[in-house]
């Protein structure tokens, strides 16, 4: 009689499952480090139930059922190729594979072989793959090289892109604001600030200061580019707009750069942008009118009213 047969078995299928009660499992597991005996008769019957459980899965309907495939799909495919009306084909007798592997695998290389038909088509087959391989390698190559150069020019005509590339960044105020201003302070502190790119920390600096004052307007200029290092386009075009109106010395920068707070907020088609646009690019002798007309280039550059118009 088998060893097992003297254990409970279902308390060692329990272990198994990991459902065995903690005092049990705590005896049980002191058993199998003590008991020799024990601990054989527990793999012997782990390794019977492996093989159950293998069987028992070979048999189940769905095995079943791919076994029955397998076997008709081979009957099919033995009475295609190997039928005793192809005289072209040979069919290779069982070979001794682990006798002499390699005299085997001779074997089969030289017993099958195709129709001389057969070998010439594949060759054809295999010249023609080849020179669509080059071909289509060739154009490949052809597209990268040459249109590589203008893909890169204009992807860079997205409308952040745009203004990241064209933005015209002041160095601040602070030698103007020193002498300018009564409370020179809050405007030094402010500067400090803009250039560590502390820019909202600015804006609410600059909060303070009011319309009466004399340093508004440099607060004003100061302000809305704080406003485009935080892409906040609307407002930087409120202050552009005040700074445009009210000073010679920031005009032309604030005009520059409220053309691109405008684009920054997707408003390059409207009447307004294209009037500040014109602004500048009728005036030869405006300090933006270079950069003016390469912008007006590139919102009108072929990929982008391709792609992202």
């Amino acid at each position: 009689m088998n060893k097992t047969h003297h254990y409970h078995h279902e308390e060692m299928a329990l272990y198994i499952e990991g459902r065995l009660e903690e005092e049990k499992r705590r005896v049980f597991e002191e058993r199998l480090k003590n008991d020799n005996d024990f601990r054989e008769a527990f793999e012997e019957y782990k390794r019977n139930s492996s093989i159950i459980e293998q069987n028992a899965l070979a048999y189940t309907p769905k095995a079943i059922q791919q076994q029955e495939d397998l076997a008709q799909t081979l009957n099919v495919f033995g009475k295609q190729y190997f039928s005793e009306d192809n005289e072209d084909e040979l069919i290779i007798e069982p070979i001794d594979y682990e006798t002499n592997p390699e005299e085997a695998y001779q074997e089969i290389i030289t017993t099958y072989t195709y129709p001389e038909s057969e070998i010439q088509e594949i060759k054809k087959s295999e010249v023609s793959l080849v020179r669509y391989v080059k071909r289509s390698l060739a154009a490949c190559f052809f597209c990268v090289f040459f249109t590589s150069p203008i893909i890169y020019s204009n992807i860079q005509c997205t409308n952040q892109k745009l203004v990241d590339n064209f933005y015209q960044k002041t160095s601040g105020t602070r030698g103007q604001l020193r002498s300018a201003s009564n409370n020179p302070t809050i405007l030094i502190n402010a500067n400090k600030l803009y250039h560590a790119k502390k820019y909202q920390k600015v804006i609410d600096e600059l909060g303070v200061i009011t319309p009466k004052q004399q340093e508004y307007i440099e607060a004003q200029f100061l302000s809305a580019h704080c406003f485009m290092g935080l892409k906040s386009y609307i407002q930087a075009i409120q202050s552009f707009e005040i700074v445009i109106q009210s000073s010679r010395k920031y005009r032309e920068n604030a005009q520059w750069n409220q053309v691109l707070a405008y684009i920054g907020n997707n408003e390059e088609d409207t009447p307004k942008f294209q009037q500040k646009l014109n602004d500048i690019l009728k005036n030869e002798e405006h300090v933006y009118f270079e950069k003016a007309t390469n912008l007006k280039s590139s919102l009108n550059s072929l990929f982008r009213k391709l792609v992202w118009s």
